[in-house]
């Protein structure tokens, strides 16, 4: 069976005006997908950002009621092909260019991620192709050549460069490990590591001028001495190991570095083929980059 990507408005068409469309398009199947309305939110706030201790608009995920179906224009009939469970949804799904498999998102409950998964479009077959904690895939799409390619959302605060130099930090970008969050905590009565509370309470640190921070305010006493160290004892490191988006900043993770240069030898290749193909000539392209892992 053969599944065109066809635009569920189709339906609304009056009789006339399905008449002149070809029937070659009119009883190709429609594949759609059955879930809750999202919030009145950007479209992925609360279905993205994994399991509820991480869950960054939390309580608003709402799963059930979902499910990736067919409807079939010639005989009325609608399939479902593969339903979400009792608290999962499904979103995103993409037709192969054959129109034989189907590739989607899947969170199967709240305590899930968003991983990518590929059925058969008479409903066999189900296969997961992504599977990491704590990161969720969405958005997948079928390329020409037979690859997907798919949105990989790690889940930490947004920053202009991927790169980091304390990737085991909180964010990947906190110049405090989180022995040291969790004292400040401690001495502040606030939640400066947690997604929620930070979203809740805003930005509780600053290290460019530690004794403006807003968790400091309301301490007194060893409490404010020790908090305020820990937050100096950050401006330091920060001097020292400025962050991606400082502009004193120096690559200093191995795999970083190598993605940098890397992405410098795709510019200089794509300039060498442009200035050969200007110039009716052939370039011979240096050797690919090799991985460090």
């Amino acid at each position: 069976m053969r599944v065109a990507w066809l635009v569920p408005a189709l339906l609304l068409l009056s009789a006339t005006a399905q008449s002149v469309l070809s029937a070659a398009v009119i009883n190709q199947p429609i594949l759609f997908v059955v879930r809750n309305q999202y919030h009145a939110d950007h479209h992925n706030t609360h279905t993205m950002f994994p399991s509820a201790p991480n869950e960054f608009s939390n309580g608003y995920y709402e799963g059930g009621n979902s499910a990736l179906k067919v409807f079939d224009p010639a005989g009325g009939g609608v399939r479902t092909i593969l339903a979400a469970g009792a608290d999962g949804v499904i979103r995103d799904p993409d037709v192969h260019f054959s129109g034989t498999r189907i590739v989607f998102a899947w969170r199967k409950s709240l305590a899930d991620c968003y991983h990518i998964y590929e059925i058969n479009a008479d409903g066999t077959g189900l296969k997961q192709l992504t599977a990491l904690p704590d990161v969720d895939d969405f958005d997948p799409i079928y390329l020409p050549d037979d690859r997907i390619v798919t949105w990989v959302d790690l889940n930490a605060v947004y920053y202009p460069s991927y790169a980091s130099n304390y990737p085991d930090n909180a964010g990947g970008r906190s110049p405090l490990i989180f022995t040291q969050l969790s004292q400040l905590a401690g001495f502040t009565g606030k939640n400066v590591y947690d997604a929620n509370s930070v979203k809740s309470l805003g930005e509780q640190i600053s290290f460019d001028r530690p004794e403006k921070s807003p968790c400091l305010s309301g301490v007194t006493g060893a409490n404010y001495t020790q908090a305020l160290a820990l937050i100096q004892a950050g401006q330091a490191a920060l001097a020292a190991k400025p962050r991606e988006d400082m502009s004193n900043c120096t690559l200093q993770c191995a795999m970083d570095i190598w993605r940098e240069n890397k992405y410098q030898d795709r510019l200089n290749r794509e300039r060498m083929n442009q200035a050969a193909v200007a110039a009716g000539a052939k370039v011979r392209l240096p050797a690919k980059l090799i991985s460090p892992e």
